[in-house]
């Protein structure tokens, strides 16, 4: 029997890149959004271990997903990629930012399933928000900006809390600086967790993700003071430090 696998957390919390680490492994089949609109209350109900079964899980449908193949051409490779080794993988699973809403339900009704929640800086997720809200070309809302960004972000750490408590064992978080700052031990813990033990491929991959982080990690923020010391005053430090075991350090204010 295959287990089942979802990746989640804030958008711009580093979903993608933890997908796009797992995924590759070779008994790994994770889907990027493919049952996005069942995450709500009125649809919850139809996330049933047989969508993850093969002919489900390539039947594409627009009630599902807007991310399926045709919508560009990583899409493809990806789910072409998927096929090839759907039938031998041993985990199976999808990437939605927001499945941490209904991990309840997804812990109750998937057999042998994991949850995990990356956690990430909230100066940093802010400021990716801010990046895509300014940004006219982006189908990003210009709305969900940095103090969006700061509500969403407590929020998910008080779901994650709770969820911690119901359910120690299955679900799981991920902290982004410290996995993709190159903690091989971090990656190995979680890739066992998973299911997906890292072999030497896996360590090729996992490298290349942290030099890509190293190099992006010194990008100026996209804040301004005021929204640094909402930040500072606002967010859940505290909380999040429990959570990850990882403390904060308010970033210095650009002169």
């Amino acid at each position: 029997m295959k287990s089942h696998l979802f990746l989640c957390g804030v958008p711009r919390s580093g979903t993608t890149a933890l997908t796009d680490l797992l995924s590759g492994h070779t008994s790994a089949a994770i889907g990027i959004e493919r049952y996005k609109k069942y995450v709500n209350i009125r649809r919850v109900h139809q996330l049933t271990p047989d969508v993850f079964e093969r002919e489900r899980f390539f039947t594409f449908d627009d009630s599902e997903t807007n991310l399926g193949p045709e919508r560009a051409s990583s899409f493809a490779k990806h789910y072409a990629d998927l096929d090839e080794r759907f039938d031998d993988a041993t985990v199976v699973g999808d990437k939605v930012p927001t499945y941490y809403y209904i991990y309840h339900h997804l812990l109750g009704t998937f057999p042998n399933c994991k949850v995990v929640c990356i956690l990430r800086n909230p100066f940093e997720v802010a400021s990716s928000w801010n990046r895509r809200a300014k940004n006219s070309a982006d189908r990003w809302a210009p709305e969900e900006d940095a103090r969006r960004a700061l509500l969403r972000w407590n929020e998910a750490l008080m779901i994650c809390e709770r969820a911690l408590v119901q359910f120690p064992q299955d679900f799981l978080i991920v902290e982004h600086a410290r996995l993709f700052g190159g903690d091989v031990t971090y990656f190995e813990w979680l890739s066992r967790e998973v299911g997906l033990p890292a072999g030497s491929a896996d360590m090729e991959r996992y490298n290349e993700a942290c030099a890509g982080w190293q190099a992006a990690k010194d990008k100026p923020l996209d804040l301004d003071e005021t929204e640094r010391r909402v930040i500072v005053a606002r967010a859940n430090f505290a909380l999040y430090e429990r959570l990850t075991g990882t403390a904060i350090q308010p970033p210095v204010a650009s002169s």
